[in-house]
């Protein structure tokens, strides 16, 4: 059996061969392509985002956040910016309360140009705020485009927290393939860490009972 992308995502759930159960995906929609970026609006439009409030860092506005705005200015799209202005910005309490307190209330969807922690940050404010969340992401740095979790430190120790998945991932092969090195070099390691997790996850299932 093929294992497409739109039969892993679809909203009815899909019956695995291997374990029986009926699982579902959370996102909604993922757009890939070489030019996969020029359906931002389109995206926005199919949820209702009107007034985006987009967060990004300096790195990743310069990447792909200004040109973002620009089309948005474009189409008379109001939107709210908020870059984050710190080098090294870490997924930690002070970054949440920054995105929390620079938020507008008068948006009414969430656009993040970013990947791991601008991620991570976007999936818990939307879970906040209850408004669709887009992703652009800018570097393949981490497996976590899609989870309904993020990696956050709490008082300098290493959580996840629940939160909640974007309702669409934008992954334009282009702005993907020229991130920096070290940052596609840290994907494939994220992905490599996972055969860790699967031994634990079926150790789980031979001891508790835990879904495999």
């Amino acid at each position: 059996m093929e294992y497409t992308l739109n039969w892993l995502m679809s909203h009815d759930g899909f019956a695995c061969p291997s374990c029986g159960r009926q699982h579902f995906g959370m996102l909604k929609e993922c757009i890939t392509g070489m030019n996969a970026a020029d359906d931002m609006i389109p995206t926005l439009e199919k949820y209702g985002v009107h007034h985006p409030f987009v967060l990004c860092d300096r790195n990743t506005y310069a990447k792909a956040g200004e040109k973002g705005c620009a089309s948005l200015r474009e189409k008379n799209i109001p939107y709210t910016l908020h870059v984050i202005e710190r080098d090294h910005p870490a997924p930690d309490e002070k970054l949440v309360g920054e995105a929390v307190m620079y938020w507008d209330t008068s948006c009414d969807g969430i656009l993040v140009f970013g990947s791991g922690v601008l991620n991570d940050t976007g999936k818990i404010l939307a879970n906040l705020t209850g408004v669709p969340y887009i992703l652009v992401a800018t570097a393949p740095s981490m497996d976590g485009f899609a989870s309904a979790t993020s990696s956050m430190e709490r008082a300098g120790l290493k959580i996840s927290l629940s939160s909640r998945c974007p309702d669409a991932v934008i992954g334009d092969a282009r702005i993907l393939a020229d991130a920096p090195p070290h940052m596609i070099a840290s994907g494939i390691g994220d992905m490599l860490a996972k055969y860790v997790s699967i031994v634990e996850w079926k150790i789980a299932a031979l001891l508790i009972g835990e879904d495999y």
